[in-house]
């Protein structure tokens, strides 16, 4: 494999996660008014992801957010209420 495909690879590596690693973020501050446990538990699972690419500080931001959102959900509803 050729330098330029590998740089080429890496590239495109660090935009895919610089992209999850955004998407965790809007995901989790949505959840943090709507449907939290479900959109907290995305940008959750968005931020583990991003966590294997060199774009570590937006995935923590992505998992904090998350589990914040889903802390209160908890607050508010007093704990997981099922949909009816």
């Amino acid at each position: 494999m050729s330098e330029e495909t590998r740089r080429k690879e890496a590239g495109l590596n660090k935009d895919i996660a610089r992209w999850t690693g955004w998407i965790g973020i809007i995901v989790a501050v949505i959840g943090l008014f709507f449907a939290p446990f479900w959109l907290g538990g995305t940008a959750v699972v968005l931020g583990i992801i991003t966590l294997f690419s060199p774009m570590r500080t937006l995935a923590w931001w992505s998992i904090v957010l998350g589990i914040v959102a889903i802390g209160i959900g908890f607050f508010f509803t007093g704990g997981f209420t099922p949909p009816a």
